[in-house]
């Protein structure tokens, strides 16, 4: 998710006294001469204030509104709270909750080396995913690729139109196992999704976190919990930039 470079407008090289120069070479009154001598020169106020009105446009840095819901980087910083969730198997949502799924994404990856041990380390690695949303919403699928890692994973998400219940199941192709499904659903922009697993022999609790952040970009987390719900730690958080709409 650069820049054009720009000639600077260059003062007239004659000189010109003041009495008071320390009043006189304010910088309006520069601004204001070097307008001046601009327009001697044949050139209008649009001809000097367009190109640096868009240099101005190029240069600013667009950052996300305050009230978005954007989870803090767990980079290890000890001031990264510990997400808080409630476990429930009851969450609902509505069949139009992943519509917005269609397409192809870029993805930004961030998996902890080593879960469940307090660990600070991150791997970083890029995926590619591409999604369809099939039968007017009620099943999608995805793929995705990572190709720094030498395997794909595959997710199947359905709901269910007489409990309003979305069920995820992942699988992946170094085992091709399909591993547990979580169940919730969408409130607003965020999506919640718990179920019960095994990590390496010990029983966890698990879930999803989606947050859509408008129509080309969401974010998704993979929290487990080892002490049945009371804390969590956020092992997984994925960056999806959409690159093509579903046709």
């Amino acid at each position: 998710m650069g820049l054009e470079e720009h000639e600077d407008l260059q003062e007239s090289s004659g000189t010109h006294s003041h009495t008071l120069p320390e009043i006189h070479d304010t910088p309006w009154h520069v601004w204001a001469r070097t307008m001046g001598e601009l327009m001697k020169k044949g050139l209008s106020m649009v001809d000097i204030l367009l190109p640096v009105s868009l240099m101005l446009l190029a240069t600013s840095v667009i950052v996300p509104h305050a009230g978005l819901d954007i989870a803090k980087e767990p980079d290890g910083d000890p001031s990264y709270p510990p997400p808080q969730y409630t476990y429930t198997l009851e969450r609902t949502g509505d069949v139009h909750d992943f519509d917005f799924i269609g397409g192809v994404w870029k993805v930004h990856n961030r998996r902890l080396k080593a879960r469940g041990v307090a660990s600070n380390e991150w791997d970083v690695f890029p995926g590619h995913i591409w999604a369809r949303v099939l039968m007017d919403g009620v099943v999608n699928v995805d793929e995705v690729d990572f190709p720094t890692k030498g395997w794909k994973g595959t997710t199947f998400r359905h709901f269910d139109l007489e409990k309003k219940q979305w069920s995820i199941y992942w699988v992946n192709s170094r085992d091709g196992k399909m591993q547990t499904p979580v169940y919730g659903g969408f409130e607003g922009r965020v999506g919640l999704f718990f179920g019960d697993d095994v990590d390496e022999g010990r029983p966890v609790r698990v879930v999803y976190r989606w947050t859509r952040l408008g129509p080309d970009y969401a974010t998704w987390e993979q929290a487990f919990s080892y002490d049945d719900g009371k804390t969590w730690e956020t092992n997984w958080k994925s960056e999806h930039t959409r690159v093509k709409r579903a046709e």
